[in-house]
C-alpha cells in the first residue's frame, strides 16, 4: 500500500521528509468524503511530544494534494494529506505523535481527525551536523534563547445556562487549563477550538505579542476583536492581563493577554486570529 509506513525518521533541524498520509478509498468511504467536499476544505497539522504531552506544532496549515487522473497513478492514492516540516519543528530530539485535521466548509461543514485507527509517529534523531544560525554566531556566549513564549487556547462549559451567563474569569488557572502551543504568536495564529454551543472559547498570548484585532473563518464569517464585555458586543472583547508562572525557569512569571469570548460559541472551523 502507498505510504504504508506511518513512522517517519527525521534528523534534528531537518525539513525532510514530507509528512504524508493517504486519503485512500477505504477512508473516504468510511467517512462519506466526496470529491466535492475535498474541493472546499482546510487541512491542518499537529504533532506533540509523547513524553511531555506538549505540542511542538499545533493546527498549522497543511496541504491536500489531489491527483486528478486516478488512472495515471495506479499505485498511488488519489488524495494525499501532507505537511512540509520547518526547521523550527525539529529542534527537539524525541518521539512525536502527529495528526491531520480536515475541516469541511460550506454545506458539508464538520471536522475529521486522521488517522483514526492508525498512528503517525515522527522520530527526531540527533544530527552530527552542527547547525548555526547567523544571529547565534555574532552573539556572545552563553546565549539563552527565550524568543518563543508559548500561547494557550481552550474552552469552558457554561453549564447549559443562557447566552452570556457564567462567562469565565481571566485567571492563571483558566489559562493553564487550555492547550499549550510552543510557537510564536506575534503573527496570525490559527486555532480550531472544536467547541460546542455551550462553550466559551478563549486564547492567551504573551504581552510581548501584538494584540489580535481581527478574527476570520471565511469571507462571510469574520469580525473585529475588542470592546467592552457585553453579550451584544464583538466575539472577543478587549484582552485582560494575567500573570502566569510558566514551568520553564528561563521564562518564569510572564504576563499574558487573555481574550475570552463574550458569549458561548459553537465552532467546528479553524479561526484565524489576526493582528489587523
Amino acid at each position: 500500500m502507498y505510504f504504508n509506513n506511518k513512522t517517519f525518521l527525521v534528523k534534528r533541524n531537518s525539513t525532510y521528509p514530507l509528512i504524508k498520509f493517504p486519503l485512500v478509498q477505504y477512508i473516504r468511504e468510511k467517512y462519506d468524503i466526496t470529491h466535492e467536499m475535498l474541493q472546499n476544505c482546510a487541512v491542518t497539522f499537529s504533532m506533540f511530544n509523547e513524553e511531555t504531552g506538549l505540542y511542538k506544532v499545533a493546527n498549522v496549515a497543511g496541504d491536500l494534494v489531489i491527483y486528478e487522473d486516478e488512472y495515471q497513478f495506479l499505485d498511488e492514492p488519489t488524495y494525499v494529506l501532507q505537511y512540509a516540516l520547518k526547521s523550527k519543528d525539529t529542534t527537539e530530539i524525541g518521539v512525536f505523535s502527529a495528526e491531520f485535521k480536515l475541516t469541511f466548509l460550506g454545506d458539508n461543514c464538520g471536522i475529521i481527525t486522521l488517522p483514526s485507527d492508525q498512528k503517525i509517529t515522527i522520530i527526531i534523531q540527533p544530527s552530527i551536523t552542527k547547525v548555526e544560525r547567523a544571529s547565534e554566531v555574532t552573539l556572545p556566549s552563553p546565549v539563552i534563547s527565550t524568543s518563543i513564549i508559548p500561547y494557550f487556547y481552550g474552552t469552558v462549559s457554561s453549564g447549559g445556562v443562557g447566552v452570556g451567563v457564567n462567562r469565565p474569569a481571566a485567571t492563571e488557572n483558566l489559562i493553564k487549563s487550555g492547550t499549550l502551543v510552543s510557537q510564536s504568536s506575534t503573527g496570525t495564529i490559527s486555532i480550531n477550538f472544536n467547541s460546542s454551543f455551550d462553550d466559551y472559547i478563549f486564547f492567551a498570548i504573551p504581552i510581548s505579542s501584538t494584540a489580535k484585532t481581527k478574527w476570520y473563518v471565511s469571507v462571510l464569517n469574520n469580525g473585529d476583536i475588542g470592546g467592552a464585555v457585553n453579550v451584544g458586543g464583538n466575539l472577543f472583547p478587549d484582552a485582560e492581563i494575567v500573570n502566569v508562572n510558566l514551568t520553564n525557569p528561563l521564562l518564569g512569571l510572564t504576563q499574558y493577554q487573555v481574550f475570552i469570548s463574550n458569549y458561548q460559541v459553537e465552532s467546528a472551523s479553524v479561526i484565524e486570529l489576526k493582528n489587523s
